[in-house]
């Protein structure tokens, strides 16, 4: 599971990034401030980062980025900056400091996109069947594309440390499909799974 180091300091921002993130299969680890961004990397570690400039004000955006550049262990992070400041003013000194840039208002499609972009990694979406004790549960799972195979996409999912798996367009049912509902998301509690296909086996 990819962790995304999110360093923005609106809270509603955070959320929307957050919530979509996470129904795409990312861990988030969130940061406030450069201080706090710098720390969490150091700690944590992360495989991309969503930077937005105005953490404080610009130059202090501009400073965390150029640290982490400056860094041997992370001079190579994908990094997507984020900025309401007009893209002609800052996508050169973006694109020098190897950064992906993302205009603010954005699209959560448009925030995916722009941080698989930076990653290299293509979005797998694989359809399964998650049996509960007293469930059955169909929609949709998020991985990236070197899971080629449902049971080494599924190993990974179950190895990953969270307690619960995000899904996609799901419908609910009892076992034996009777009385379906469909929700948009839901995340599934890892200890309460007791069997999962992919959606046509």
């Amino acid at each position: 599971m990819a962790r995304i180091l999110v360093a923005e300091d609106d809270p509603r921002i955070v959320s929307l990034v957050r919530q979509r993130l996470t129904i795409e299969g990312f861990q988030v680890l969130e940061a406030g401030d450069p201080q706090e961004a710098w720390r969490t990397l150091i700690e944590d570690g992360a495989d991309a980062a969503l930077i937005d400039l105005s953490l404080r004000n610009e130059a202090d955006g501009w400073r965390l980025i150029g640290t982490v550049r400056d860094d041997g262990r992370f001079a190579r992070l994908p990094i997507v900056v984020v900025t309401a400041t007009p893209r002609a003013e800052v996508e050169e000194k973006a694109t020098s400091l190897n950064c992906t840039f993302l205009s603010k208002p954005f699209e959560p499609d448009e925030l995916v996109a722009s941080i698989r972009g930076a990653m290299g990694a293509a979005l797998q979406k694989v359809g399964v069947t998650i049996l509960l004790a007293a469930l059955k549960i169909e929609g949709t799972v998020h991985l990236t594309s070197e899971l080629s195979r449902f049971s080494d996409a599924w190993e990974i999912l179950m190895r990953d440390d969270r307690s619960f798996i995000p899904v996609t367009g799901v419908t609910v049912s009892m076992p034996d499909g009777s009385n379906p509902s469909t929700v948009p998301f839901l995340q599934v509690k890892k200890a309460d799974i007791l069997a999962v296909y992919p959606a046509d086996a």
